[in-house]
């Protein structure tokens, strides 16, 4: 998917995947989301749903519900956040740790 926010083109065939978490989109109520960094640097979320599932879309300004088929950005800062509330593999979390330079507790 491809998409244009502020002015940046945002690819997921181009982007590296980080992590991924979501339901069978053949149920219902499923979505799914998926979380990449482009060459540049940015953050961004693919999110997809079935008909009567929900994407949660979050940050420091506004929560949003939607449905479908949706990519937007994520700032540097909201990417723990992000991944705070999704069930993601370990392998995904230790990349993301990796690439925020987060500390071991």
């Amino acid at each position: 998917m491809k998409k244009i926010l502020d002015g940046l083109l945002y690819d997921t065939e181009t982007a590296s995947l980080i992590g991924s978490c979501g339901d069978n989109l053949h149920d219902l109520y499923a979505s799914s989301e998926a979380l990449y960094l482009t060459k540049s640097g940015h953050w961004f979320v693919h999110g997809m749903s079935s008909a009567e599932g929900t994407i949660k879309r979050s940050s420091a300004n506004h929560h949003k519900l939607s449905t479908a088929d949706e990519l937007y950005a994520v700032l540097p800062g909201e990417v723990a956040r992000w991944a705070e509330s999704r069930s993601l593999s370990n392998d995904a979390l230790s990349t993301i740790a990796a690439l925020l330079h987060l500390p071991e507790a």
